[in-house]
């Protein structure tokens, strides 16, 4: 079998070269971590405000190549890296841990719930082999960990429910707002049974 080029021969090397071996790759890929690290920050500075990343919500893939060869015993190794990461709206995310939780409120009590901090939690994929791409329309996730959910009261329309009522029925009103766990009462000056009134004469302090 005969052939022949019709246009020069270019590249290659000529001599003595050199190779990555497996202990080489090996020192590569333990560092690996570090240069994920740097991704991961740098994605993090990029997340719109509104919305979560989560550190388990991403894939990470990499790439140094198999075939590096070099005239000289120190080289660079170029490293090509893919963040792939699922960012979640913040808002959405917590109406859903709220009706999750408190599945029996009234839209009125839910808009006196102060968004939790939802950051704190640890999020999980169900399936531990997710992929992560463009393509992807939806996905089972877990969330784990401690969550404390403030709610606050309409002080203006409980003072309002309090005006001139007697002592003994205060507390049945506090009972009727599930976001009250514990309440007190100090009237002045201290014979009176009766809260005053006038409105602007009653203050309630939230702790």
């Amino acid at each position: 079998i005969y052939g022949k080029v019709k246009t020069p021969l270019s590249g290659g090397m000529v001599g003595l070269v050199y190779v990555l071996d497996e202990k080489e790759k090996g020192n590569i890929i333990s560092n690996i971590s570090s240069f994920k690290e740097k991704l991961l920050r740098k994605l993090s500075a990029q997340v719109p405000v509104g919305y979560i990343l989560y550190n388990n919500a991403i894939s990470f893939s990499y790439d140094f190549g198999d075939n590096i060869i070099s005239k000289t015993p120190d080289t660079k190794v170029e490293i090509k890296g893919k963040l792939s990461a699922i960012l979640i709206k913040e808002s959405t995310l917590s109406d859903s841990v709220i009706n999750k939780l408190l599945p029996e409120i009234s839209e009125k009590e839910r808009s006196e719930i102060v968004p939790p901090n939802l950051s704190s939690l640890s999020f999980g994929f169900v399936n531990e082999n997710q992929i992560i791409d463009k393509d992807i329309e939806s996905f089972d996730f877990d969330l784990s960990g401690s969550l404390l959910v403030d709610w606050k009261p309409n002080t203006e329309e409980l003072k309002g429910l309090l005006v001139g009522k007697n002592k003994m029925e205060i507390f049945n009103i506090f009972k009727k707002d599930p976001g009250i766990f514990s309440a007190g009462v100090k009237i002045i000056p201290f014979w009176s049974s009766k809260l005053p009134e006038d409105i602007n004469k009653i203050n309630i302090i939230l702790k």
